[in-house]
């Protein structure tokens, strides 16, 4: 028998929505190809540790990371972590911010959650099993977008100041994330910013052509949030250190998507 490792961790559930309407009417190598991106996009969301600048006020975290634990099975893609301390939480939050934002502007409209809780998998299998993934899951099934939702679980004052640092902001912020009227648990307040640093010349609705249940709905508030994160001046930024000279982070750079580069007058039709 296997030896079973258990522990309590973070856990990152993204489920891409309208996946079976996507394998019914597009070639097969086509929707392979879209995944075959998203899972090596994955390999730099998991490794976001490496490479982290060295810079007074943001050297909060030791800089050596284990590298985010990754698996996916047909339309689900989840990251977790082996320990609760805070600079896992640090990780699985930049990491799925990540990994979301290579997916949505892949082809790939995702939703998910970030929850914690048990953990357990079997040596020698990517195998992961516990409450923690339910706790994410249950929660991805239950939001009315494409987007990504921090369980309130987790928000407490640590998260809020976790949040605040500069390797990290606005990539996780405040927003009322739409839930189905099914939905009884505790306000969910947090959500991760995939819109970040995104350009794309015909639009963020372009991003979403395929029809999904209720897609008028999910995109509508989709479209909200994205209106929130451009008028509270989260769709964009760079890290400066104390100078003022620029720093590179790999996973703030975000990415644009079209003909003409962000500062070309022709290339984005904003949250449309």
């Amino acid at each position: 028998m296997r030896k079973i490792q258990e522990y309590e961790g973070y856990v990152a559930f993204l489920d891409i929505i309208g996946f079976a309407g996507m394998i019914k009417s597009r070639p097969l190598s086509e929707v392979i190809q879209k995944i075959e991106t998203g899972l090596f996009m994955s390999r730099l969301a998991g490794n976001l540790g490496e490479g982290m600048p060295n810079t007074s006020g943001m050297d909060l975290f030791d800089k050596k990371f284990d590298p985010l634990n990754f698996f996916s099975f047909s339309d689900t893609f989840v990251l977790s972590t082996r320990s609760l301390e805070i600079r896992y939480l640090f990780q699985i939050l930049a990491g799925t911010a990540i990994l979301s934002q290579y997916l949505i502007s892949g082809g790939l409209p995702v939703r998910g959650a970030i929850s914690k809780g048990e953990l357990a998998k079997i040596s020698g299998t990517d195998h992961l099993i516990g409450k923690g993934i339910i706790n994410a899951a249950e929660l991805e099934k239950q939001q009315e977008w494409f987007g990504i939702a921090v369980d309130p679980k987790l928000v407490d004052n640590e998260f809020i100041e976790l949040c605040k640092n500069p390797l990290l902001h606005p990539l996780a912020i405040r927003y009322d994330v739409p839930v189905k009227e099914t939905y009884n648990g505790e306000k969910v307040e947090w959500a991760i910013n995939w819109r970040f640093n995104l350009w794309v010349n015909n639009g963020l609705k372009s991003l979403f052509p395929d029809p999904v249940s209720d897609r008028d709905v999910k995109l509508e508030n989709t479209m909200k949030f994205c209106k929130h994160v451009r008028s509270n001046s989260f769709h964009k930024g760079t890290l400066h250190d104390e100078t003022g000279k620029e720093i590179v982070v790999g996973w703030k750079r975000g990415m644009w998507i079209g003909p003409y580069p962000p500062d070309d007058p022709r290339s984005v039709k904003l949250d449309e």
